[in-house]
């Protein structure tokens, strides 16, 4: 394939990831495929000019920066639903021994 259309592939890839990062969907095939089309980019013989001018007229960059943000913010709305969980879990477990220690003491009298 041609550079240019290893390129338009990735941006595509690249609007899919956004889309199934703010739906919550599973983005790990997308990423895959997106590594992939990498690294057959890697493979090609093209100059630094010829890849910047086809990444300019894409609009890559404003592209890589938007799923930058995409990802880092369905990253932090993971990260703050893992930590409500993890003190819901301990509150649960806390509440779970005090009742157990308030349990045992009234069995002894």
């Amino acid at each position: 394939m041609r550079l240019e259309e290893l390129l338009i592939e990735y941006k595509h890839l690249s609007e899919q990831i956004i889309l199934e990062a703010k739906s919550e969907a599973n983005i790990q095939p997308l990423l895959e495929k997106r590594q992939a089309i990498i690294n057959n980019v890697d493979s090609l013989q093209y100059s630094k000019d010829e890849f910047i001018n086809i990444a300019k007229s894409l609009g890559l960059m404003e592209l890589e920066k938007e799923l930058t943000l995409a990802v880092a913010k369905e990253k932090n709305e993971l990260r703050t639903k893992l930590d409500r969980v993890r003190k819901t879990k301990l509150a649960r477990n806390m509440y779970e021994n005090s009742k157990v220690k308030s349990n045992g003491f009234y069995a002894k009298i």
